[in-house]
């Protein structure tokens, strides 16, 4: 099963095995590696590996269920982390649309706005025995039930479930899952940044301050009990905080 698939992550709840743990770090030096040559090719020429986009089109879904949804989340957590969950969500939105990506606006937006719950005080609790990007799917699975059919549900799982992934294969995995991934990782490290232009990232910290996020994200992986075996146990040991402090958009922004 995929790392971070909806069977996989009932099954371990979210917990690595050994083999799963060294698969673990293969994707992290295959993403490594393709974000390398990503970067090359985008130095040498840019305007050809991506479409032009409109920013007056990013706008968040205007609907009772997801005004509800984004009450509910402020209530949870920070300003800080809200405020990189909506980073997140229009980063993803970006690539998804520079690239041409279908996704479905809500789910997409519902899993930006939740991913982090299981990092949230109400969550943490369950830290000893869960992977928090388990805990974050199965919290918004429940919300999301309230108002939405299980296979929505369920494609927001997986969405959360699967971002702290290194790397996605886009054929294993939704839209939803690649750009939530993508903006998340954009966000804390600054992965992929040179996806967007300057004005788009200008255009997104402008909305979206990102004051004080670096240390609070670290205060979040060092401070909190992750189990070992968890995703961001192994990434913590791999050295997780030493890439936030390098993250060049903390420098600009």
């Amino acid at each position: 099963m995929d790392l971070g698939s909806y069977q996989w992550s009932e099954a371990s709840n979210g917990l690595l095995k050994p083999a799963e743990r060294r698969r673990l770090i293969r994707n992290l030096l295959q993403g490594q590696l393709h974000q390398a040559m990503q970067a090359l090719l985008y130095r040498l020429k840019p305007a050809a590996k991506r479409r032009h986009i409109e920013l007056t089109a990013l706008q968040v879904p205007d609907t009772a269920w997801l005004n509800e949804l984004s009450d509910y989340v402020a209530e949870q957590q920070s300003d800080v982390m809200t405020l990189h969950c909506l980073r997140t969500w229009a980063f993803g939105w970006i690539v998804g649309q520079a690239f041409n990506l279908p996704i479905d606006d809500e789910a997409f937006y519902s899993a930006c706005l939740m991913h982090d719950l299981g990092l949230t005080p109400g969550c943490q609790s369950q830290l000893a025995d869960n992977a928090f990007q388990v805990t974050s799917a199965r919290q918004a699975y429940k919300v999301c039930r309230q108002h939405q059919s299980p296979a929505f549900a369920e494609r927001v799982y997986e969405a959360i479930s699967q971002h702290l992934n290194p790397w996605l294969n886009r054929k294993h995995c939704s839209d939803e899952a690649f750009l939530l991934k993508t903006g998340a990782h954009m966000d804390v490290i600054g992965a992929y940044h040179f996806w967007l232009t300057d004005a788009e990232l200008q255009a997104v910290h402008r909305h979206y301050p990102r004051t004080g996020f670096a240390a609070e994200i670290t205060t979040t992986m060092e401070s909190l009990a992750h189990h070992r075996c968890s995703h961001a146990g192994v990434l913590n040991r791999l050295g997780f905080p030493a890439l936030v402090a390098k993250n060049p958009l903390n420098q600009r922004f």
